[in-house]
Order: structure tokens, then C-alpha cells, then sequence
């Protein structure tokens, strides 16, 4: 699979806000919990671009 730049940069600033934000007002011995949103990130990234060489759209 080719990265796809579009995918990426429409997925990445919501997540990465969203963990920079976690890591900063968590408590220390729960801040791990903010890496959760990066890997989620990665999921959804690699589920959307599979949904769509499913459908035909490979780029």
C-alpha cells in the first residue's frame, strides 16, 4: 500500500491535538493514556485506506 498524504493530514491534527492536550492535563501516572490516541490514529489511517482499495479506490 502507497501512503496517502490526504488521508493523513485530514486524520493527524484532530488526533495529535487531542493527545498533546491528554498529555498535558492528565494526571503523571495516567499521561500513557494520551499514546492511545496515536495509536488510534493509526488504526483508523490504515482501516480508511483498506475500506477504500476495497471499494476500488486504490490511489
Amino acid at each position: 500500500m502507497k501512503f496517502d498524504k490526504k488521508k493523513y493530514w485530514i486524520l493527524m491534527p484532530p488526533f495529535a491535538i487531542t493527545a498533546i492536550i491528554l498529555a498535558v492535563f492528565l494526571p503523571a501516572e495516567k499521561r500513557v493514556y494520551s499514546l492511545t490516541f496515536i495509536m488510534a490514529f493509526w488504526v483508523t489511517y490504515y482501516c480508511w485506506k483498506y475500506i477504500d482499495n476495497k471499494k476500488g479506490r486504490v490511489n
